[in-house]
């Protein structure tokens, strides 16, 4: 069956601040497969403000053609999923109670959530389009912070029991979960490399918070940032050689990047106030951020070396946060300028701010945040 996607034609001139930009031109077609049903979108995107016509997916890089996000919409928090361009939002799931932290897989067929429906926090999957909703994990404590494999084959997460917490993989389809630390404090956020190769995550094991690295398999445990101090908000360079991350160990937080193994630390931003949620650009050329160096909420960019910082959201009397990188140098992020917190997207410069959202409610809540 065919459908058509609804025109955004709907969206007037007045919702696209008009910024200096490069995009206007319409986007190209773009093809969806909903697995678990045969459905098939075929249509020609054509964008009055920007055409982002990439591909998103999961983390602060997104690469599938949807975009998977949670909002309170319909009273309480919900998965949906839009188009790439905002249009044909769908709800996935309908529960009375709380499901967020949805996060698509490498092959982009599925989607894995977390979810109280069954009281405590757990891990569900479902197909891209909300179908075939099952349960990964029956624990009695709490998962969180989930993230894929870049294989699709597993599911690395946080489980919080007993004060405190330990990290965990699992196959979605079936399996049992294995246990990869046994660190005692709070190890949680954990954070695949590109290559699959390793493992990054958060640990209070010592006392302090630090930035850890582990094979795949749990071996090799090592403290990538030794010392006093709390060390949080890891990111994977494209190449998967660096690593920006969040310190404070100069007495507020900026973003520094080290080595893949703790070596060469350096401070890339300096400057006071709170530096915060590094995101490389896929290209590698770029990090966006968050800082409230201007007295609100802002998404910047720099150079990987520090250099060429700049303001790219300007909206001095609104919050702006959480930036997630597309193919093609777009961003999207989370604000607050609509008087209720949307997502909207930007070309890599700043221009042509789009709101995806438009409904009044709040959107974006948890859209990266691994």
């Amino acid at each position: 069956m065919f459908l058509e996607k609804p025109s955004p034609d709907s969206r007037t001139d007045s919702k696209c601040p008009r910024r200096a930009g490069r995009y206007s031109q319409p986007g190209r077609p773009v093809r969806y497969f909903a697995a678990g049903a045969v459905v098939i979108l075929l249509s020609l995107l054509t964008l009055r403000c920007a055409p982002f016509s990439t591909r998103p997916s999961e983390g602060r890089f997104l690469g599938g053609d949807l975009i998977h996000f949670v909002a309170d919409r319909d009273g309480n928090p919900e998965i949906y999923v839009m188009q790439i361009d905002g249009s044909s939002p769908v709800r996935l799931t309908h529960t009375p109670r709380n499901e967020f932290f949805s996060t698509g897989s490498p092959d982009e067929r599925n989607v894995a959530f977390l979810s109280d429906r069954d009281d405590n926090v757990e891990i569900y999957v479902m197909d891209a389009y909300g179908r075939n909703q099952r349960r990964v994990t029956r624990t009695t404590g709490n998962e969180m912070t989930i993230h894929w494999s870049p294989d699709g084959k597993w599911i690395v997460y946080s489980l919080r029991e007993n004060g405190g917490s330990e990290i965990y993989k699992i196959r979605p389809g079936a399996g049992r979960p294995v246990r990869l630390t046994s660190l005692g404090g709070e190890n949680e956020n954990p954070l695949w490399s590109g290559d699959g190769k390793w493992i990054l995550f958060e640990s209070t094991g010592d006392g302090s918070r630090n930035i850890l690295r582990m094979a795949s398999d749990g071996s090799g445990v090592r403290v990538l940032t030794p010392g006093s101090g709390n060390n949080t908000h890891p990111a994977w360079s494209p190449d998967n050689q660096r690593i920006a991350f969040v310190s404070d160990r100069t007495g507020d937080f900026e973003i520094f990047a080290m080595d893949a193994d703790g070596s060469r630390p350096v401070n890339l931003t300096r400057h006071p106030g709170l530096d915060w949620k590094p995101a490389w650009s896929p290209d590698g050329r770029w990090i966006a951020f968050v800082s409230n160096r201007d007295e609100n909420l802002e998404i910047y960019r720099m150079r990987t070396d520090g250099s060429g910082s700049e303001n790219l959201t300007l909206s001095p009397t609104a919050r702006d946060w959480d930036p997630v990188w597309i193919k093609g140098g777009f961003l999207l992020f989370n604000t607050d300028r609509d008087g209720n917190q949307e997502l909207y997207a930007m070309n890599d410069d700043g221009s042509h701010p789009v709101n995806l959202t438009q409904s009044g409610a709040s959107d974006g809540l948890s859209l990266f945040t691994q």
